[in-house]
């Protein structure tokens, strides 16, 4: 199948202290990063893009491309992309939390009942600290009580909404202090200068050197150059200049974290060989609690900074705080080819699933599209994905492909 495993000196004999060098030629591997299984979804954010910049010019209602349009879907999406990128994690590991946006709002009612208290920089801490806290407890009862992540997290997702209730009597929490609501916003809901915007270029241009170096996927890595080189001349050549908001900044340092903790890591190699085969990773030396309960943790901590993020955009904190908005979080990841099985997935696609949604959304609004009929493009939308999915893994293990 053009690989071959080597003994990689990292770990005990077994599994683990083995990797698999790629022995496939260069148009192989690119031929596997484009095909529909790699890159559906980014072939259906395209696809939808185009319908809609030509629905709208055809309405007479501007360029759905236009700058401006482009960086609201970006600040759209940031909220649900940032517990996105935790709950793909969790996903690849074997899990899911159904608790992630009722602790998201545990975390921003904290923050915004002590931020008159004890001023912005500490609430951020606070709130941080109380969705991590939240994704602990999750991962702790899952793996030493034993109970199915499923149950353990429609528990919490009850009781951290109740304590969201509790904690302010039912009511709608508002930052009294104004130099307090406008410092929060301008952390999260300002817009990046030069320089925040040139370390965003920088750090696409590692990425796809990195991808480079590594020998894997060298057409995505040339082509997302390619793409970058490009959108930086058409930026010069036509003053196309998309605000970027704090958040959405935010949430691309945090993505481009953990794509490389993931792709590049030992760290990430044990938490895929987890999630692929438990057993298998415990028989290698794996210590399979840490990459059991970790993920939790990460997701809670994604929780607290996407409360973080909601508290400074609008400064108040309503008892109805993203309810059923972990229903986008998961799926923003399934429609980004994560398997509900654990052991593959990858954060950057579970971005494009949530890009995918907001721009669906978007894209029917300002074409005059029912809300009704949207819910219905996007649960079927979920379920496409997921078939898409199962039939091409289906059919690459018919192949012998896997």
């Amino acid at each position: 199948m053009g690989m071959t495993t080597v003994d990689s000196g990292e770990a005990p004999p077994g599994m683990l202290g083995q990797i698999e060098v790629d022995e496939r030629t260069w148009w192989q591997r690119s031929n596997e990063a484009f095909s529909l299984r790699s890159a559906g979804a980014v072939y259906a954010l395209i696809l939808l893009v185009g319908f809609f910049t030509i629905r709208t010019a055809q309405l007479g209602r501007g360029n759905y491309l236009a700058a401006g349009n482009v960086g609201n879907v970006l600040e759209q999406s940031s909220l649900i992309g940032i517990m996105a990128i935790g709950m793909t994690v969790l996903l690849i590991s074997g899990n899911f939390d159904l608790s992630v946006a009722s602790n998201a709002a545990m975390s921003a009612m904290a923050a915004a009942m002590m931020v008159d208290t004890v001023g912005p920089a500490w609430a951020v801490v606070i709130a941080v600290a109380v969705g991590t806290v939240g994704g602990l407890i999750n991962g702790l009862i899952h793996w030493y009580v034993g109970l199915n992540s499923f149950i353990v997290t429609l528990g919490t997702l009850t009781a951290y909404r109740g304590l969201v209730l509790y904690m302010n009597n039912g009511e709608e929490r508002l930052i009294a202090t104004r130099e307090y609501r406008e410092t929060l916003k301008s952390w999260a809901g300002g817009f990046v200068g030069s320089v925040e915007v040139a370390l965003l270029v920088a750090i696409g241009f590692i990425i796809a050197a990195g991808v480079f170096a590594a020998g894997r996927q060298r057409g995505l890595a040339v082509g997302s150059g390619v793409v970058a080189a490009a959108a930086l001349i058409v930026t010069v050549a036509t003053d196309y200049r998309v605000r970027i908001a704090h958040q959405t900044f935010y949430l691309f340092i945090l993505l481009a974290l953990v794509w490389f903790v993931l792709r590049f890591t030992v760290t990430g190699r044990r938490l895929y060989a987890t999630g692929g085969n438990m057993e298998a990773a415990r028989a290698a030396g794996i210590v399979v609690a840490r990459y059991r309960v970790v993920p939790f943790i990460l997701v809670g901590f994604c929780a607290g900074v996407a409360g973080v993020m909601f508290l400074s955009r609008v400064g108040t904190v309503p008892p109805s705080m993203l309810t059923a908005r972990e229903l986008e979080v998961i799926a923003s990841a399934i429609i980004g080819g994560v398997a509900l099985t654990g052991g593959s997935g990858s954060v950057i696609k579970s971005m494009i699933g949530a890009l995918l949604l907001f721009v669906m959304t978007n894209g029917f609004t300002i074409i005059g599209l029912s809300p009704f009929l949207q819910e219905i493009a996007i649960g079927a939308l979920v379920i496409l994905s997921a078939a898409l999915y199962v039939v091409a893994s289906r059919r690459a293990a018919a192949a012998g492909r896997v």
